[in-house]
């Protein structure tokens, strides 16, 4: 049975329970076997064990490989090994030779994702970059800054998908090169994305803008094309506010959680929200 695990500015949802009740949860992540790991106000924590302090600006979490990559609301990604917190350089030397630029906040890490052997992660406005899970080794994808990506997702070893600004962008070798689908959605602009691994079926974000007055959740089936999923809502369905796993598709919006057909409140107002088989 399918958990969503959601984090909250007043707590972490885990399936019924709730943890760190009362504090600002703001990301969260699952490791290579299931385990929770999550930002709790300015530390980083594994299940019920604190890791390290990271910082007020962390939004963003990977793990794997004894390594805990978080990324942060000024553009700087952290390593955390062994307790140990350290920026990563090879983002920065990258980060200082690109051409990202700020639209309406300053620059900022806006989602990561880990694959089979590579992380990847989305910076709001620079498009997605690319590193090995221990965060040394950095390149940028050809994924054009100006296309305005908002959250990135993997799907197997060289598999992505991105929302973005012009609908669902796709790759198959790594981001090396996308196309954009959008044929049977009501329209393209898309803050969020989630793939579930074990069908392959993409769950999307979808509005009219950013100052949306509506949004709905989209499905992406490989063989039945998009299909509508779920209520709308006031305004967009966010970056990381949608998860998706063994089949089941689960999104918040402000304090509350559409899950199996059902809405459900939160602890507090919804910060990350993915799905554990």
């Amino acid at each position: 049975m399918p958990t969503v695990v959601a984090a909250t500015d007043a707590g972490l949802r885990v399936g019924e329970e709730t943890r760190f009740p009362g504090r600002d949860v703001r990301a969260v992540t699952l490791d290579e076997r299931g385990d929770v790991w999550a930002i709790v106000d300015d530390d980083l924590w594994h299940e019920d064990r604190r890791i390290a302090g990271v910082g007020a600006g962390c939004r963003y979490l990977s793990v794997g490989d004894g390594v805990a990559l978080v990324g942060t609301s000024d553009a700087r990604v952290l390593r955390v090994v062994h307790g140990s917190v350290a920026a990563a350089r090879g983002f920065e030397v990258l980060r200082d030779a690109s051409d990202w630029h700020a639209v309406g906040s300053p620059v900022h890490v806006r989602s990561m994702a880990h694959g089979t052997d590579t992380v990847y992660l989305s910076v709001h406005v620079g498009g997605i970059v690319r590193t090995d899970p221990a965060g040394e080794e950095w390149t940028a994808t050809g994924f054009d800054v100006a296309d305005d990506v908002h959250q990135v997702a993997v799907n197997g070893p060289a598999e992505l998908f991105a929302a973005t600004a012009l609908g669902l962008a796709h790759s198959t070798d790594g981001g090396d090169s996308w196309a954009f689908e959008w044929e049977g959605l009501p329209t393209c602009y898309s803050r969020a994305v989630a793939v579930d691994r074990s069908t392959g079926a993409v769950a999307m974000s979808v509005s009219d803008g950013p100052w949306a007055s509506k949004g709905t959740v989209w499905m992406r089936d490989p063989d039945a094309g998009f299909l509508s999923v779920g209520d709308q809502v006031e305004g967009n369905i966010d970056t990381g506010h949608l998860g998706f796993g063994g089949g089941a598709v689960a999104f918040a919006h402000e304090d509350h959680l559409w899950f199996e057909g059902t809405w459900s409140h939160l602890p507090g107002r919804v910060n990350a929200v993915l799905v554990r088989d």
